[in-house]
Formats: structure tokens, C-alpha cells, sequence
């Protein structure tokens, strides 16, 4: 499979799973609770995905400092 087949196929599948999610989102209905949770599991992926990608790159770019700032801006 050639790059664009490949990139294709995972285009596909990824916007597959959001039509899915959009029909789950119209049809049930979930507890508060529920929707609270995977909200906040949702948010610790994101901030996960944040931290072991974005953060190294930044102190090695920008140094421990500005670092520090910009996370706790962020945090604001």
C-alpha cells in the first residue's frame, strides 16, 4: 500500500469512528455521571498526550523556564 493508500485508509477509519460517535451521541442518552467521567478521561488523555509530547520539545527549545511559564499559563 503507498503512502497516500495508507494515509486514505486511516482518514477513513478515523472520520468512521467520529460519524460513529456522533450517532451514538444523537441516539443514547447517558447518566450525568457517565458523561462526566469519560469528559474527564477524555481531558487526561489530551493533557497526557500534551505532556509526553510537547512538553520535552519546548524545554529543549524555549529552556526550563519559559517552560514552567507557559504550563502554568496554560493551567490559568
Amino acid at each position: 500500500m503507498t503512502n497516500l493508500g495508507a494515509s486514505l485508509a486511516w482518514g477513513l477509519a478515523i472520520g468512521g469512528t467520529l460519524l460513529a460517535g456522533a450517532l451514538a451521541a444523537a441516539l443514547l442518552r447517558l447518566p450525568n455521571w457517565v458523561a462526566a467521567t469519560l469528559t474527564a478521561f477524555g481531558g487526561g488523555i489530551l493533557f497526557s498526550a500534551v505532556a509526553l509530547e510537547l512538553v520535552p520539545e519546548a524545554d529543549r527549545e524555549a529552556g526550563a523556564p519559559l517552560t514552567a511559564l507557559g504550563l502554568v499559563a496554560g493551567m490559568a
